[in-house]
């Protein structure tokens, strides 16, 4: 695994596992969690483009 990519995968890995939870407040919180990845993901590829 790339060494830079390690934080993502464990912070990914975490956010995957808080989707399974029986506690509404931390299925959100790794919802929200997710959507933060994206957002960065897309921001990330724009700026490389340009």
């Amino acid at each position: 695994m790339v060494r830079g990519l390690a934080p993502l995968t464990d912070r990914f890995r975490r956010m995957v596992d808080q989707l399974g939870s029986d506690k509404l407040d931390v299925r959100i919180n790794g919802l929200h969690a997710l959507w933060q990845i994206a957002e960065h993901s897309v921001y990330a590829a724009q700026s490389a483009s340009r």
